[in-house]
């Protein structure tokens, strides 16, 4: 209301003065100066619309983040769908590790999920690696057997990870020893993950690593008694098994 108020005085200064230019005017220097003010009353409203109507001459365009993301999906799901299967070795590798590392109730839709694979080894802009494609995917649904971590991982994040991930796959409450937070900061071999892992040990459990290329710990989580498997699972996927 205030500024609409102002919009219209300042309006009606502006139509008064030109009618008392029209119907009286001014000579010689006064007139200059009278129209130079009128002139800078106009510049004046033009410069400060927003102030006194509320309202930019122009409107920014906006971005419809639902649009850019659904636009985004389907891009992603095309590009997805034109890429060749993976071949039925590294297939059946990861059927097998979900076969032996998660519960029946999530096994079902992680073993129709692998069945269509695809291959991102040729990959150069979304996933890089098959691998990556496979452990978003069982982030997503929550079942994830694999964990990656990047290597300045602080412990409780890690904590957190695997606490997460064994209780929805073998419903387990694991109870991690105690860490000097100090020494954690400067953990280069992660030997603190050996301490956590003898607490895996306790229920039958084990993390294994899966060596990539990346700047990564890829840890996957399985019984201890299905180790030689799970090494051999692990290399028909493209990767090798192996213990800190």
């Amino acid at each position: 209301m205030k500024n609409k108020l102002y919009f219209i005085i300042l309006l009606l200064l502006i139509i008064t003065a030109f009618i008392i230019d029209y119907f009286i005017g001014f000579e010689g220097k006064s007139l200059g100066i009278y129209r130079i003010s009128a002139a800078g009353v106009i510049v004046w409203y033009i410069w400060c619309k927003d102030t006194f109507t509320g309202q930019k001459w122009f409107k920014p365009k906006t971005i419809d983040e639902k649009i850019v993301n659904e636009t985004y999906e389907k891009h992603r799901q095309t590009y997805i769908a034109s890429l060749p299967l993976v071949n039925e070795k590294e297939r059946n590798g990861y059927m097998q590790l979900a076969k032996l590392c998660v519960n029946k109730e999530n096994r079902g839709k992680l073993l129709n999920f692998l069945s269509t694979l695809k291959d991102f080894s040729s990959d150069k802009k979304e996933y890089l690696t098959t691998l990556n494609y496979v452990l978003e995917y069982i982030d997503e649904e929550d079942i994830a057997f694999i964990i990656a971590f990047d290597y300045k991982v602080d412990v409780d994040t890690l904590e957190w990870e695997l606490r997460n991930s064994i209780k929805v796959i073998y419903d387990i409450d694991i109870d991690f020893p105690e860490y000097d937070k100090k020494l954690a900061a400067f953990d280069k071999e992660f030997k603190i993950y050996k301490e956590h892992n003898n607490a895996l040990n306790m229920h039958g459990l084990q993390g294994g690593f899966i060596r990539t290329q990346g700047a990564e710990y890829v840890i996957i989580i399985h019984k201890i008694a299905d180790k030689p498997e799970i090494e051999k699972a692990v290399s028909d996927i493209g990767y090798t098994y192996f213990e800190k």
